[in-house]
C-alpha cells in the first residue's frame, strides 16, 4: 500500500489570501492533508474542511527525523490516495525539503512541489519593510535562528551580521534574548524589527532603534527578525513632506 501522488505545498506566510491558485487546486485534488504546526487554522477551515487531516508537527529543527518517520508510517497505511503536505512559507526554505523528497524517491512515489510565497520576504514587506533598495541595500541574507541540532545558530547569525545589506532571521522568537546579546557584543548599531504573526490579523511589529533596546518579552512565536540596511517604507517621503510644510 502506498500513496498514488504526493504534493508538497507551500501555503505562504499565513494570510490565506496569499496562497497561490496552484496550491488551492492541489489541495482540492488531494484525499489526505498532512499539515505542520505553523499552518493557520483558518487555512485548514477554508480549504481543507472536507478533507481528512493529520497533524505531523514540525516546530523545531531537532524533531524533523521523527516527523519523517511519522509521514513514512502514514504512507505505509495509505492506499492509492493523493496526499498533500502543507508547509508554511515556501517548501524550499528551512523545511527539510530534500529529506522529504529523498523519502518519496526511495518509495517510488510521484511527487510535485508547489512553491509558496516565502515568509522571509512577504512578512517584512507587509510590515512596511523593504529588504533592498537602490542606494540603501543591494543584497539580503536569510538565516535560521537555530542550527540543524536545534541549538542557537550563533556562528551563521554572526556571519550574516558582518555582511553588508539586510538580514532576515527566521524562527527567532525563542532566541530573541540571545540575538540581542550577540548584536550588543558585536557593537551592532543598526535598527532591529521584530514581526510576530506576520500577515495575520494579529500581526505585531516592534521597531527598535538599536539592539540594546530589545526586550525578550516582545516576541511570541512565531516571529521573524529583520535588521541591517533595511528601508522603513512608512518613512519614505516624510522628509520631502516636511520640506513642503516648512
Amino acid at each position: 500500500m502506498t500513496a498514488r501522488k504526493y504534493y508538497i505545498i507551500g501555503v505562504g506566510p499565513g494570510d490565506p489570501d496569499l496562497m497561490s491558485i496552484r496550491a488551492v487546486r492541489s489541495i482540492q485534488e488531494s484525499d489526505l492533508i498532512l499539515y505542520d504546526s505553523l499552518i493557520p487554522e483558518d487555512i485548514l477551515i477554508r480549504f481543507c474542511s472536507e478533507k481528512k487531516k493529520i497533524h505531523v508537527g514540525h516546530r523545531s529543527s531537532k524533531d524533523h527525523h521523527d516527523i519523517m518517520e511519522r509521514i513514512s508510517d502514514i504512507l505505509d497505511n495509505t492506499e492509492d490516495a493523493v496526499v498533500a503536505h502543507l508547509k508554511s512559507g515556501d517548501p524550499a526554505v528551512f523545511s527539510h525539503l530534500h529529506e522529504e523528497v529523498d523519502m518519496l524517491v526511495h518509495r517510488g512515489i510521484s511527487y510535485e512541489i508547489v512553491p509558496g510565497i516565502s515568509s522571509a520576504i512577504a512578512v517584512p514587506e507587509m510590515a512596511g519593510i523593504a529588504l533592498t533598495g537602490r542606494g540603501f541595500s543591494e543584497s539580503f541574507t536569510i538565516v535560521s535562528a537555530s542550527d540543524a541540532s536545534g541549538n542557537f545558530n550563533e556562528a551563521e547569525i554572526r556571519s550574516a551580521m558582518a555582511a553588508s545589506g539586510s538580514v532576515v532571521i527566521m524562527m527567532g522568537a525563542r532566541y530573541l534574548g540571545k540575538i540581542r546579546d550577540l548584536l550588543v557584543s558585536m557593537d551592532y548599531r543598526k535598527p532591529v524589527v521584530v514581526i510576530e504573526n506576520g500577515t495575520r490579523p494579529d500581526q505585531n511589529v516592534s521597531f527598535f532603534r538599536q539592539p540594546l533596546d530589545i526586550t525578550a518579552e516582545y516576541a511570541n512565536s512565531p516571529a521573524l527578525i529583520v535588521t541591517g540596511q533595511i528601508i522603513n517604507l512608512r518613512e519614505v517621503g516624510k522628509k520631502d513632506e516636511d520640506k513642503i510644510r516648512n
